[in-house]
């Protein structure tokens, strides 16, 4: 995963994946931050994507 010339990442719906591009910008010694938008799954639809709105707050925690 390369996250140098990344602004923004649209898609956060994980504290894996939040976890592991913290990890690429540490290894790459990234000066400014990533900024993210956390995705959020709001319906019941299985074929969705998203971190469930209960476990919102804990993984925007985790983030900041």
């Amino acid at each position: 995963m390369s996250v140098g010339s990344l602004r923004m990442v649209e898609s956060v719906d994980s504290l894996k994946l939040a976890n592991k591009l913290n990890s690429e910008c540490d290894r790459i010694n990234r000066q400014d931050r990533l900024s993210v938008l956390v995705q959020v799954h709001t319906g019941d639809e299985a074929s969705k994507n998203g971190v469930e709105f209960k476990e919102v707050a804990s993984l925007v925690d985790h983030i900041i």
